[in-house]
């Protein structure tokens, strides 16, 4: 766990300090690449606590091996969610 933090820690770090010293032309992917990120931050921790954890615990599965499984479900489900926003709301702006 303290290893985690502290890899978790280093990267935020790295990547903040490199992320300020890319050049301009990158700037609109990271954004498209921002606001991706945004509905996946949202929807991890409710699949996680809901569905993976106890899902796991209860097939006895490691959660190195459940991890792809979780993050692709994540990202297909802000892909989702995007999707019906875009639908019920054509007005908003969806990166």
């Amino acid at each position: 766990p303290v290893g985690y933090l502290l890899v978790g820690a280093s990267l935020f770090w790295l990547l903040l300090k490199v992320g300020g010293n890319l050049p301009e032309i990158l700037h609109p992917a990271m954004r498209w690449l921002a606001g991706q990120c945004y509905g996946v931050y949202l929807i991890h921790h409710v699949f996680l606590t809901l569905v993976v954890l106890p899902l796991t615990a209860r097939l006895s599965l490691p959660l190195a091996a459940v991890f792809p499984i979780y993050l692709t479900a994540c990202v297909a489900g802000a892909a989702v969610l995007a999707a019906l926003a875009i639908t019920f709301s054509p007005q908003s702006a969806i990166c």
